[in-house]
């Protein structure tokens, strides 16, 4: 239920982004309506323009 409640969430919101490691939001599904990458995804795409402080 707690993931039906997330991706409905997420929908609702239209992130640029949903970053997450949980593989159960890694389905052919759920990427027709959203952009889904793992934690070191995300980092390899972006991590050049994450600033540390």
């Amino acid at each position: 239920m707690l993931h039906l409640l997330i991706v409905v969430s997420a929908l609702l919101a239209q992130p640029d982004i949903l970053v997450t490691g949980d593989q159960d939001f890694h389905t052919p599904e759920i990427k027709e309506q959203l952009v889904v990458l793992s934690p070191s995804e995300f980092l390899r795409a972006f991590g050049s323009d994450v600033h540390h402080h």
